[in-house]
């Protein structure tokens, strides 16, 4: 899936570290079998594979050396991948992505077109900060480090982290819910419709219903309500 990229990613240190090109496409050769992993974890790989290759090109036999480059990219490439998936996709993606909608649909009334604009440029900013941060840290952490990255990564506590801003969005959530409930709705109507969504969607959150699910359900929901005037 993702090995010619990788191939590509590193081509440059592999033509410094194997001169000789008849070597070099042994190498490549060795890294065409199947890789996948996070985008934006890849860097940490991508820098350990690159110490490792050089710590091979001056291995005389390279074949110890050349089987523990396989290992270790195997062995790094499915928990990074995990850990891309919950932090970048399901939490730090949306939580961006809420930060600057919530402003917005909170005064639409008074947000023009600029706000708009100014908020959605604000989102590619904050959102990539973190990633380019990402990649560049794992590029030149895993250059330095090597195996041990793996140390440094289970230091983070990423599940602790994980767990904190899950809280920090349920809370941004409730906030943005009564700044709108006190602010946005005019009538008693809106207002208890607005409350015994707010109420059922906290309670299926609670029973286990993803927010995922919730968002869509409560999509089509709406949508439906709308056409049907309701």
């Amino acid at each position: 899936m993702q090995n010619a990229g990788f191939i590509y990613g590193i081509m440059p240190a592999l033509k410094k570290i194997y001169p000789d090109k008849g070597r070099r496409l042994e190498v490549i050769k060795s890294h065409l079998e199947f890789f996948n992993t996070h985008p934006y974890m890849v860097g940490i790989i991508m820098g350990m594979t690159v110490a490792l290759e050089e710590r091979a090109a001056n291995d005389t036999t390279g074949q110890a050396s050349r089987g523990m480059i396989q290992v270790s990219k195997n062995n790094m490439a499915c928990p990074l991948a995990a850990i891309g998936d919950v932090f970048f996709w399901a939490l730090w993606r949306p939580m961006c992505a809420m930060v600057m909608i919530f402003p917005i649909s909170i005064f639409f009334e008074k947000a023009g077109s600029i706000t708009a604009k100014v908020f959605f440029f604000g989102f590619l900013i904050m959102f990539n900060s973190l990633n380019f941060a990402m990649r560049y840290y794992g590029v030149m952490r895993g250059y330095q480090l090597k195996e041990k990255i793996v140390k440094e990564i289970s230091a983070f506590n990423i599940q602790k982290i994980i767990s904190i801003m899950r809280n920090v969005g349920l809370t941004a959530v409730c906030l943005a819910f009564v700044l709108y409930f006190f602010i946005d709705l005019p009538g008693l109507k809106e207002k208890i419709t607005a409350l015994c969504v707010f109420v059922t969607g906290a309670y299926l959150y609670r029973k286990g219903v993803s927010s995922t699910t919730l968002f869509f359900g409560l999509l089509l929901f709406f949508t439906a309500a709308c056409l049907m005037k309701i």
